[in-house]
């Protein structure tokens, strides 16, 4: 998720910019959601396009920090069937990307139907 600003509201709200149909920025900066809807906002065009890729790479980092080697093959030989990935706490994304590393990631393997 990606935070924005709305532009008369001047209130913060978070979205996931997979929704993102378009980018318009005549005299507003307007985000086109793929349903539709519309929200007029206070960042530029390009620091949402920044926010946008730090959120992917921020994806990307983390699914290098999960090692789920030793648990595909147990899963797949178990009846559990699958992988499921859980965090400690509500918030669990990267804080910060520092030289290429994620800090501040608490991520947990699991087996998913596995009886505990």
């Amino acid at each position: 998720m990606i935070q924005l600003t709305r532009l008369r509201h001047d209130d913060t709200f978070y979205l996931n910019p997979d929704l993102i149909e378009r980018v318009d920025t005549h005299v507003d900066t307007v985000v086109r959601l793929t349903s539709g809807s519309e929200f007029v906002v206070v960042e530029d065009a390009t620091v949402i396009l920044h926010r946008i890729v730090s959120f992917r790479a921020s994806i990307i980092a983390l699914s290098a920090l999960i090692d789920i080697s030793e648990h595909t093959s147990s899963a797949r030989s178990g009846a559990g069937g699958g992988i499921a990935v859980t965090a400690d706490d509500s918030d669990w994304a990267p804080r910060e990307l520092v030289r290429g590393q994620v800090a501040d990631v608490d991520v947990h393997v699991e087996q998913s139907g596995a009886s505990q």
